[in-house]
């Protein structure tokens, strides 16, 4: 099948502003040592190797592949970061910010194209290796800008054990490329966290065409267990899929079993067995929400299969699926499953079942591809209103447009011209302001301009860059006014953020105690 050219994520999502904040200017690592590295070294530079062999040995170092027309060897290994030690403050980036410039490879595709099918799980590669990189025990490590393809273990793995788990990971604008496991795995030892405050966003993750024929296992993008407070936003899924091999057509997007605190949205999901899948697990997890996602099911390859777009597990109790497109002729699934009269609302979709488990309301069902504005190519803007009531769970569409009311049912707000709200944003004064500023107990956030008030996101954080609170503007009263209450903090200084679209504001607020 001829796949749609995709331009994602789109332009105005927020990546542009992530990719500040995260890579160039990722302030709990503003001291890194810079180390470049290239094929051979040289001119300043250490070569390939040694960066391979030292990455697991440094703190505070952020390393800057150099850009190549030619792939960088990893070979059959397996590194893992904060193994014997915690590590602190290690960053991975390509040099110009595009990952296709940065190409990490097992063998390379040119001369070995089979190589990421692992011996591990039967297939004819030489390697059966169960990781390229894994983080135990890691405080702020980001990866960006860059692209792993053709390795046959797990691209990243993200472990937690008694006394360590990776805290603060950053996973910024990579390819991952033809995997012959999971791409992205975390877990950790029964009773044990995994992992805590990580993201994943504005990446590409993707096969070819399926998942080895020989595998005797299953894959997905990424697989997260026992992780607390994950973002997974602005991702492009493509063929996470098996057909009736493996552990048949049962390989996901998104896989997220018994953790806390999931947010996925603003993702494209294309021709996967399997959506997103939240709380699917019998031992625990809660607080999951999947909303301005874009699920696609078009490929009539009688080898593939497609199933739930989004199902929410038995024990997850607060969440919902909120302001979804489903787009999936080619499905046989339900377009949502849930346990536990989770709100389902504000979808559009084309074909499947929603559960007696989902309290479903003002979902819409479309004929066919004429709502959109092309289909063919991946672009579901809609030509037609398909109203829907107004939600405080989402107060934005996937473009950062704000939702109308009534709003538009699914991902996408209607009409799609955003110049109005970009000329409002450009043209007010807006404010935020933390009075009294210090103080111990609690203290009130102000902001102030009319934007700002229905749609800016408020996002408090140590001095550390640890995530502290989500203030939604659904807090504040009419006026624009917010309690923060600060029981259980300690004394310091703390980062108080407002993000209105690609606007962002700081404000620093010191607690006395």
């Amino acid at each position: 099948m001829a796949y749609a050219q995709t331009n994602w994520p789109p332009a105005s999502c927020g990546c542009t502003e992530w990719h500040r904040q995260h890579v160039e200017e990722y302030a709990p690592c503003a001291a890194n040592t810079l180390v470049k590295v290239s094929h051979l070294g040289g001119d300043g530079a250490i070569n390939f190797m040694q960066f391979l062999n030292q990455l697991n040995k440094t703190d505070s170092t952020t390393y800057i592949i150099e850009a190549s027309t030619q792939p960088y060897l990893l070979g059959c290994r397996m590194l893992t970061i904060g193994e014997s030690a915690q590590r602190t403050c290690v960053m991975v980036k390509g040099e110009t910010g595009r990952k296709e410039d940065v190409v990490l490879v097992g063998l390379d595709p040119a001369t070995s194209p089979d190589y990421w099918k692992s011996s591990e799980y039967g297939g004819p590669s030489t390697c059966g290796v169960t990781n390229f990189l894994g983080l135990r025990n890691v405080e702020h490590f980001v990866i960006a800008d860059l692209t792993i393809r053709n390795f046959p273990g797990k691209m990243i793995k993200i472990d937690g054990g008694p006394g360590y788990f990776g805290k603060d990971i950053i996973m910024h604008n990579i390819d991952l490329w033809d995997c012959g496991s999971q791409m992205i795995k975390v877990a950790a030892a029964n009773g044990y966290v995994s992992s805590r405050d990580a993201v994943l966003e504005c990446s590409f993750l993707h096969y070819s065409d399926a998942l080895f024929e020989e595998s005797t296992y299953e894959t997905q993008g990424i697989s997260i267990h026992a992780g607390v407070n994950w973002t997974i936003r602005y991702n492009h899924f493509l063929n996470m899929r098996q057909g009736n091999w493996g552990d048949s057509y049962n390989s996901d997007a998104i896989l997220i079993w018994n953790d806390d605190s999931m947010f996925v949205y603003g993702n494209l999901i294309e021709n996967c067995n399997m959506g997103a899948r939240l709380g699917f697990s019998t031992s625990g997890g809660n607080y999951m929400r999947a909303y301005n996602n874009i699920v696609v099911a078009t490929d009539t390859d009688p080898r593939f299969s497609y199933g739930v777009a989004f199902e929410v597990g038995p024990n997850v109790t607060h969440g919902g699926v909120f302001h979804n497109t489903i787009w999936n002729p080619a499905a046989a699934g339900s377009m949502s499953s849930c346990y536990n009269q989770i709100p389902v609302r504000n979808n559009l979709y084309f074909t499947g079942s929603i559960n007696s488990g989902c309290s479903a309301a003002d979902n819409v069902i479309i004929a066919g591809s004429s709502v959109f504005s092309s289909a063919g190519t991946n672009d579901f803007h809609v030509i037609q209103p398909h109203q829907a009531p107004f939600i405080p769970e989402v107060t934005v569409d996937i473009e950062g447009k704000p939702r109308h009311n009534p709003a538009t049912a699914g991902a996408y707000e209607y009409p799609a011209d955003n110049t109005e709200f970009l000329a409002l944003l450009d043209n007010e004064a807006m404010d935020l302001a933390v009075y009294p500023n210090p103080f111990t107990a609690g203290t009130t956030i102000a902001i102030s301009g009319p934007a700002a008030i229905r749609h800016a996101m408020v996002t408090i954080y140590d001095i550390y860059g640890h995530l502290v609170r989500n203030l939604p503007v659904t807090n504040s009263g009419p006026d624009g006014r917010m309690a923060w209450k600060t029981e259980g903090l300690s004394s310091g200084i703390y980062l108080i953020t407002m993000a209105v679209h690609n606007k962002i504001m700081t404000k620093r607020a010191i607690v006395l105690r």
